[in-house]
Parts: structure tokens; sequence; C-alpha cells
């Protein structure tokens, strides 16, 4: 069998060229923007490779393209330990890898071959302490969804402390957001390691020690996170995700539409960026499925292509083949949960929320869902399906109107034929 690949960041074709002389892959579709990579690649290989990978229409192209494996040698210099390592603050070069992450969550391919340069024999001298904030901040606040936490880190890198009350004036100047104090309490709950989503992470982040926020009104970094912040490469860490999430907060995530919400239509968000946009207090991820009630908004989530069982059950355990499906861009059909008719407490939650929110993905093999913006119940008819165990239970049947037309390209995505592999 001969495998397909696709050939990113192709430079002149190193990657590709050790692959194709197994005999046990072909190459069918390239991607480079340096002229000279680009001249050479093609006098090699016979084709052009001028693509650039972080436009949509490349994506797409990718999306409608057959093949197996997906290599990358994205740019080494923002990472590697032998270039100057600004990783992704290089906002030029450090960043790609996120398109190339995009890529390989819309397209799921079978296997991904990425390569960097690193320095032999390097050792890492985090403290177990300073590993733990990492990781914590990289959970919760690296995606960028908003700017409250990352721009107190970012204040606190230069300066002891800050007045809440200057920090809400900033944000207003520099995002035209109007924060309240509740929201910077909440920020603050944050980077106090508190957005968990249950006790044995609570009790693990519990005491990260990084800010505080005493009696007078300001925030205020911990003592033991100056000081560890005079050790390079853990200062370097924060600064890189600071300058990642902000990055990302301006180029996905600043309000750029006029929706009454914290989301922004069609970007890609987990569960637990709802539960931090929402400001629940703590990650309800692992609570938030099929539909989530928080306050005066119910979110429904939906993967658009489920899951198929190998056997002779209707349904894999977990994972109903409910009717979830765009007629058009603007209606969609939703199918309750199995056993909620329509005065379970369930359909109430749904029926009378104030806000109605939809996130969609295509498969399991997406881990984020697409924001698909609020809409309206048109109808709801109380109906049955089988479960697993052959038994008839209640469902819903319900029809929305979305608020906002579905744009085209991303509904062909979603409804586009997922390869089996």
């Amino acid at each position: 069998m001969i495998y397909k690949t696709i050939d990113l960041c192709a430079g002149i074709g190193g990657i590709r060229r050790g692959f194709e002389m197994t005999g046990l892959f072909e190459n069918v579709l390239s991607a480079e923007i340096d002229p000279y990579a680009a001249l050479t690649y093609k006098h090699l290989f016979g084709e052009d490779p001028t693509n650039d990978l972080t436009s949509e229409d490349f994506k797409n192209e990718v999306v409608n393209t057959e093949y197996d494996v997906l290599l990358a040698g994205f740019p080494c210099q923002a990472f590697s330990r032998v270039g100057k390592q600004l990783g992704f603050r290089d906002t030029t070069r450090g960043t790609i890898f996120f398109d190339i992450a995009d890529i390989i969550s819309r397209t799921n391919p079978r296997a991904v071959f990425l390569e960097n340069v690193e320095k032999k024999n390097y050792i890492c001298t985090l403290s177990a302490e300073e590993k733990m904030i990492i990781e914590y901040l990289s959970k919760t606040i690296l995606s960028g969804v908003r700017p409250e936490e990352l721009e107190i880190l970012r204040l606190l890198l230069e300066q002891k402390s800050i007045s809440i009350n200057d920090f809400k004036r900033f944000v207003n100047e520099k995002y035209d957001r109007n924060i309240t104090n509740n929201q910077v309490d909440y920020a603050i709950d944050v980077l106090q390691g508190k957005f968990v989503s249950n006790d044995n992470e609570y009790q693990k982040y519990k005491n990260i020690e990084v800010i505080t926020n005493d009696h007078n009104n300001f925030i205020t970094r911990m003592l033991c996170y100056e000081e560890r912040l005079r050790h390079d490469e853990f200062r370097q860490m924060v600064e890189d995700i600071v300058q990642v999430g902000l990055t990302r907060y301006e180029d996905k995530f600043m309000k750029t539409d006029e929706i009454e919400s914290p989301f922004v239509l069609y970007e890609k968000y987990s569960r637990r960026d709802v539960s931090l946009l929402m400001n629940c207090g703590k990650d309800l991820s692992s609570v938030m499925f099929g539909m989530k009630r928080i306050v005066d908004d119910v979110f429904i989530f939906v993967t658009y292509h489920k899951e198929k069982s190998d056997d002779d059950r209707n349904y894999v355990d977990g994972k109903p083949d409910y009717a979830d499906a765009f007629e058009d861009n603007m209606i969609f059909r939703w199918d309750s949960k199995i056993g909620m008719g329509i005065e379970s407490n369930y359909m109430k939650e749904v029926t009378t929320a104030p806000r109605k929110h939809l996130l969609v993905k295509k498969s399991d093999a997406e881990s984020n869902f697409y924001y698909m913006g609020t809409f309206d119940i048109l109808d709801v008819k109380e109906d049955q399906k089988e479960d697993n165990k052959g038994i008839l239970k209640k469902i819903c049947k319900v029809v929305v109107k979305m608020h906002h037309p579905v744009r085209d390209d991303l509904l062909c995505y979603l409804q586009s034929t997922i390869k089996e592999n």
C-alpha cells in the first residue's frame, strides 16, 4: 500500500524525500513560502510548492485532499536551543505551529511527523514548583480566549503590584472593555489556582503562589513568585505564555462582531474555555456534555459525525447517534438526551434559558468546538428512541433558528464526509 503525504513548511523537500525513499509514500500537496526554497523544491520534485499554510484557502484545500500522513518541518529558529529561542513570541515564525495544529484538527491524518532542532544534552532547570505553575497556566489561559489573566501576569512581570481600579482602566483603554470588580475577582481566582475540575486538581494547584489580592484593592505578586521570575528559564516560559495568549486573543478572540456574548462567531472553544468565559469559578468540563445550563445561558454541544458502533449495539456507549444536523445556514435540528421528554427538567432548562448557544465539532477527532452563535427554538416535539438495550425512551426533536447564518465554508466542512481509516 502506498500512503499519501502532504508536505508543510516543506523547505527544499528533505523530509518528503526521506519518506519517499522507503517506496511506501507519495506526496500529494506541499506548502512553502520562501521563494528560493520553493525554486529548489520545484527543481528537485517537478512541483511548485508555493502555498501559504496559514491561509484559509490552503486549509480548505487540505480538507478536500485525500492523504494519510502530515509532514512538517516548522520553523526552528523560534524554538530551537540553537536559535534565538523566542518561542511563540516570534509572531512571524513561532505561531505557525498553531496553523499546523489547526490543519491536523480539521483533517485527522493517520499519522503526523513534525521536525525541529534541539540542542544536545539539554537539561530542564525548572523546579517542581515552577513546572507546576507553567503546567497550570498552560492549561488555563494559554488559549487566549480572554485577556484579563494574561494582562495581570504581563503587568506583574515588570511591577510588584497594580491597583484594581488602575487595572480596570487599563483594560478599558486597551480593549474597549468595561470589566466589573467581580470579573477582576474571577481573574484573580484563576491565577490563584482555583480554576480546576475536581478536588485532586485543587489540591495540586491551590498553592501555586503567583499573586495575592490584599485588602487595599491591589493585585500583588507574591514574594516566592518574584524570586522565581529571577530564574531566566522560568521567566521566559511565563513571558511565552503571556505573549502567545495575548497574540491569540488579538488575532482570534477580540470582539469584532455585535453578538451579545463573550464568544466570537466561528472560533473554536473547549469546554474549559466556556467555563472560563462564563466565570463559573471552576472547570466544568467533566459535567459539560450535550447540554449545560449556566445561570441565564444554555450551551448545546454537538458532534456532527457520530462514532459508529462496530457491533450489534445501536450506538457506541455514551455517544448516541442523535439526528443532529443543519438543514441550511439558518435551521438546525437537534435531538435531546435519550430519556428526556418535554416535561423533563433537562428540557425546561433548555427552553427557558434567555440565551441559547450552539457549539459544534465535526467529529471526536477534534477536541474543540466551533461557536456557531445563539439561536431561538422554533419547534419541540416529543418522540421515542431505542437505547442500547432496545428499550424505547422519550426524546425531544428540536428545531432551532440561528441568529446569524452559518458561514458557507464552515457548513461545508462540517457536512463533508469523514474518511474512514
